[in-house]
């Protein structure tokens, strides 16, 4: 593979630059795979899905949900997973969907839907041109609203209260806001169609969504208040088990699944929230981005502390943008902006988008990713 260098050149500047910024807030990654008991090729499929998750399971930004629906319904399968999977137009597994954003996977056209072995490939792909893997690069772009999540677990009633609160900075843009939690087991074994293989009943199912806990398949809508804030607080039992929901008439019948709290986990995530119809379609799927997502398990938190966009450890140089202008704040004495493909553009008026900026700290160079919104 030929590889290619960037010529970066250098703009002097006569002073650091200092414009007040919108705060830009952690943000997690939402995966949701659509899986069945009956699939002869799930386990295999989701397999690269396993590998990359395992490189970021401790991180409670990296949020997987497992839905058992888009194949045949079956022990772990609830209605939410159901209407979720018709929503998406998935029918077949296994399916993922990133962000329920499109995403142009392997020089593909851009879809909604992906394989578990695409991604994994787009991911590796990403990491050989950019230097980092598209995870890592979604991981560090920060999100226009926060989300927080608060845990008040008390075993031996089963009674569990969840806090899920936040605020939005002025680019947040959503247009139908809603918040999703879902309570979902790290893993459930049982068994697992496997082909010419058989049937393997030690197979370990990763992420399964148990309960869910917003009323909406899609999410509830999300109210801020004058300071743009919001919190939401619910209260349920955990339950012991959980019937199934069974789409195909004598499938599988309603087969009750032990509910395990040592594995259950709390899982939320903010998108927008667009059911119109656009070509035949029940959805827009430019309009029902994921803006922010988490994970934590029962009993604990989990505040995200506010960074700044284009911090990095070992320098004192900021670099953000304010309504589509470069801003650069610190000791340096120049900067370049770049566009991803190595193109040197101005600093100002800049398009929506990702770019890179060189910055001249005069001992050395760094390098910051900066997103336009």
């Amino acid at each position: 593979m030929k590889s290619k260098k960037l010529l970066f050149l250098l703009m002097s500047v006569s002073a650091a630059l200092t414009v007040s910024a919108q705060t830009g807030y952690p943000r997690g990654i939402l995966f949701e795979t659509f899986t069945g008991q009956e699939c002869a090729s799930c386990s295999v499929g989701t397999q690269s899905l396993k590998d990359l998750y395992s490189e970021y399971e401790d991180n409670e930004r990296f949020v997987w949900l497992s839905h058992h629906a888009g194949y045949y319904s079956d022990s772990l399968t609830i209605k939410p997973s159901f209407d979720i999977s018709s929503f998406c137009g998935v029918s077949a597994a296994p399916s993922l969907v990133y962000n329920r954003t499109l995403l142009a996977l392997t020089g593909r056209k851009g879809r909604l839907i992906n394989s578990c072995n695409d991604f994994a490939e787009y991911n590796e792909k990403y990491e050989e041109y950019y230097g980092e893997t598209f995870i890592d690069n979604e991981l560090a772009t920060l999100a226009d609203v926060s989300l927080n999540i608060k845990t008040t677990y008390d075993k031996d009633t089963r009674d569990l209260e969840v806090t899920v609160f936040g605020e939005k900075n002025g680019n947040f843009d959503a247009s139908a806001p809603a918040l999703s939690i879902f309570l979902v087991s790290d893993y459930w074994v049982g068994w697992q169609t496997k082909g010419s293989e058989g049937q393997d009943f030690a197979y370990k199912h990763m992420n399964p969504v148990r309960i869910m806990l917003s009323d909406h398949y899609l999410g509830d809508m999300l109210e801020f208040d004058e300071n743009g804030e919001y919190s939401v607080t619910i209260n349920c039992k955990v339950p012991t088990s959980v019937n199934s929901f069974d789409a195909w008439t004598n499938r599988i019948g309603s087969v009750p699944t032990e509910v395990d709290d040592e594995t259950l986990y709390v899982a939320a995530f903010i998108a927008n929230r667009d059911e119109t119809p656009v070509d035949n379609i029940n959805y827009d799927r430019d309009n029902i981005v994921v803006y922010n997502a988490a994970r934590c398990s029962l009993g604990e938190s989990t505040r995200l502390s506010v960074r700044d966009c284009g911090v990095t450890e070992g320098d004192n140089v900021r670099v953000y943008a304010d309504n589509g202008n470069v801003c650069v704040d610190g000791d340096f004495e120049s900067f370049q902006v770049y566009s991803l493909a190595g193109s040197a553009l101005e600093p100002t008026a800049l398009d929506k988008g990702i770019y890179l900026v060189k910055v001249n700290l005069g001992n050395g160079t760094v390098t910051k990713k900066l997103v336009v919104r």
